[in-house]
């Protein structure tokens, strides 16, 4: 079997969940040993050999259980071998070449393929974005490209915006005033660079997103920039994006198609923990849209007690009062 197989088939060993049915069993199982001895009337001893039959339906199940188990780790270990090229290799082959991609066709990109094109995955996911924003607390948003993530965030202050190159932020740039604009940060990056996010203020930071961003990246990237995440959070900090898990199918084909990466979900949350991050929640949506909120251990906080309100006006200005 091949790669895709090996995904698709143990996929569908997890989706036997036994339990709910053992569950079932037992009940019914308990429910006929409480119909049977309503009176104490026995045959033969019929009544013990129904109850011994009762619990060796129990032990078999139980048995199934652990024997798909088996079979699911029997699985991982043999995934985890066919898959190594595909998270080295062949993964940095595909970003290398995203790397000569020009604005306009990443920008349309976002245009013709978004991620969040589905209206039910996209007001979900944006909803669980926007119940960690707070005016209270500064963000930051990895390629924020197009912009219609960036619209649930701008409340947040200041607001962040990192990407590759200025012209990246093209689109962004049209979307509100110029007063506006003074208020947001706009910072490139260079991915090669030991620490890539070192311009940005340490421990400060209440949020971090990056949709559809790390889908191009390979793991062993991923895990850096989520080191450096960890060292821009304030403690309590949440971080949320999205990647091409490849636990799944239909990932593991968007990566034999070269459009995204190879990055398995088991190895993109043993990254995070090893980052120092807590999982708080974990989503796996149709048509590939996974992402993870994790925590920097810790309590937000922040010293504003309210959002300035006021009007600039030059000292020479003309009042009409007696200076």
């Amino acid at each position: 079997m091949d790669l895709v197989e090996l995904v698709q088939y143990k996929k569908l060993l997890s989706d036997l969940d036994l339990q709910e049915s053992r569950h079932a069993i037992e009940k019914l199982l308990q429910r006929i040993d409480n119909d049977l001895n309503t009176y104490d009337i026995d045959a033969n001893n019929l009544k013990r050999s129904i109850l011994e039959r009762h619990k060796n339906i129990i032990r078999e199940l139980d048995g199934i259980h652990q024997d798909i188990s088996k079979f699911r780790s029997f699985l991982t270990e043999e995934i985890a071998v066919i898959e190594v090229p595909c998270l080295t290799d062949q993964s940095e082959k595909i970003y290398q070449e995203g790397l000569s991609d020009d604005v306009d066709y990443k920008l349309d990109r976002d245009y013709y393929k978004n991620l969040l094109g589905d209206a039910k995955n996209r007001e979900f996911l944006l909803g669980r974005i926007s119940a960690y924003v707070d005016w209270r607390y500064s963000a930051l948003q990895l390629g924020p490209r197009l912009g219609d993530v960036t619209d649930y965030l701008i409340s947040c202050d200041p607001l962040y915006l990192v990407d590759d190159y200025q012209s990246m932020f093209r689109e962004v740039k049209k979307l509100w005033t110029s007063d506006y604009q003074r208020r947001l940060r706009y910072y490139t990056i260079d991915e090669q660079h030991a620490n890539i996010l070192h311009k940005l203020p340490l421990n400060q930071l209440g949020l971090v997103v990056a949709i559809d961003y790390f889908n191009f990246r390979p793991l062993r990237l991923i895990e850096k920039y989520l080191t450096n995440i960890f060292s821009i959070l304030q403690p309590g900090g949440i971080a949320v994006f999205t990647y091409n898990n490849c636990d799944y199918p239909i990932g593991v084909d968007n990566f034999r198609n070269s459009y995204y990466t190879y990055t398995p979900g088991r190895l993109i949350k043993e990254a995070c923990t090893r980052c120092g991050f807590e999982i708080i929640e974990s989503f796996d949506m149709e048509k590939n849209l996974s992402w993870l909120e994790l925590q920097k251990p810790g309590t937000r906080s922040s010293i504003k007690g309210g959002q300035t309100l006021g009007k600039i006006k030059h000292l020479t200005q003309h009042t009409g009062e007696n200076k």
